[in-house]
């Protein structure tokens, strides 16, 4: 009876460079029957007689648990390019074509977030009403001390401008 783990070892074997007469030999030694051994060399797609070349030999990927391919597959290398490249196209293509692990998409997306805190920290280090009350302040100012020139609008807009 052929099961998954015996088509898994023929087809490691045959990518570390094994003939199909070495395969066939060491799973007799393990009281493999010889129509099973055939019938496992022929779903892999390999001449009995022949040895394969090593640029021939088709390796499987490897795939982890949740069924993903380790290998770096292409919308992986779109997303890491756009990320480089355009980084909000590349933050949202992430979220949406990748299964990277959440904390690797935290990570990729941490100066967002730190660029977002400083934005509102900057915000809210301005107080505009102060800001405001200055400029009130210092155009009272000015105006006062003006208010006797004769020349009062270039009087004014030179006060402004040297108080600044």
């Amino acid at each position: 009876m052929i099961t998954p783990e015996l088509i898994s070892y023929v087809r490691e074997q045959i990518s570390q460079g094994q003939n199909s007469e070495s395969i066939k030999t060491t799973l007799l030694n393990q009281k493999w029957s010889e129509a099973d051994i055939n019938e496992v060399l022929s779903q892999v797609g390999i001449n009995q007689s022949t040895q394969l070349p090593r640029s021939n030999i088709q390796t499987t990927t490897p795939v982890t648990t949740d069924g993903t391919n380790e290998r770096l597959g292409t919308k992986s290398l779109v997303v890491i390019l756009l990320l480089i490249f355009l980084y909000p196209i590349g933050l949202v293509c992430m979220y949406l074509l990748t299964k990277w692990k959440w904390w690797a998409k935290l990570l990729i997306t941490l100066p967002l977030i730190l660029m977002f805190f400083i934005f509102v920290l900057s915000i809210l280090s301005i107080n505009p009403q102060e800001a405001l009350d200055k400029a009130a302040k210092l155009k009272a100012e000015c105006a006062n001390l003006c208010s006797k020139d004769i020349n009062y609008d270039t009087c004014y807009n030179q006060c402004l401008s040297n108080r600044k």
